[in-house]
């Protein structure tokens, strides 16, 4: 998984997303911003509350929470 953490995968997907700040990103799917802050520090994890509304934005969790490629979503060099 080359280092990388929950949180950064995060992070990457809502940029791959096209979203510019995080804040955006929380306001567009009712995520708080406070929590969605936590998930991106890996400080918490996502969970079953938010995991569908991320889902449904695009979010390919299998690869937030795994590492491993779905194969649904074509993915550029990593943006860190």
């Amino acid at each position: 998984m080359n280092g990388q953490t929950v949180g950064s995968r995060l992070r990457q997907e809502i940029r791959r997303l096209g979203y510019t700040r995080m804040r955006a990103f929380a306001d567009a799917t009712g995520i708080p911003y406070s929590t969605l802050q936590g998930y991106t520090a890996d400080t918490r994890k996502p969970g079953g509350e938010h995991l569908p509304t991320m889902l449904d934005a695009g979010v390919d969790m299998a690869w937030v929470l795994t590492g491993s490629a779905t194969g649904n979503v074509s993915r550029h060099a990593a943006l860190d």
